[in-house]
């Protein structure tokens, strides 16, 4: 995992690393064309796993990260944001914010709001870190 790490701290590619990982989730498509998400103990225990690794690594390496509540970040990025649910507060300011971010990727009919809480998830960080100096 740190040797990841390094990898992708050295040659800026973060997004590799990460795709490197194995999947903590099963995803799997059905003959209906919807993709299912099957979570069961394993694959939560595996998403906890993953997760501990990413913190280990970073903390090894001296790299500061910060872990925030969605409801820290929705409540500042979502404000004043039509919509019935934070999802789709979420999908309405990711379409204003970035019209061309594909939030229909591959077969989906419907926008992806995870697509959309990680692209907010990202400005909150890069606000607040624009506002500390």
């Amino acid at each position: 995992m740190l040797e990841l790490l390094d990898n992708a701290i050295e040659n800026h590619d973060l997004r590799s690393a990460v795709l490197e990982l194995p999947s903590p989730v099963n995803l799997r498509y059905t003959s209906r064309g919807r993709w299912v998400q099957k979570c069961d103990p394993i694959g939560t225990m595996s998403l906890s796993l993953c997760s501990g690794l990413w913190k280990m690594a970073l903390t090894a390496r001296g790299i500061p990260f910060l872990e925030v509540a969605a409801s820290t970040w929705q409540a500042e990025m979502l404000r004043g944001s039509p919509g019935a649910t934070t999802k789709d507060r979420a999908i309405w300011l990711a379409g204003q914010l970035w019209p061309d971010l594909d939030l229909l990727p591959g077969r989906f009919t419907t926008p992806q709001d995870g697509i959309a809480d990680a692209a907010l998830i990202a400005e909150w960080g890069r606000r607040r870190r624009t506002s500390a100096g």
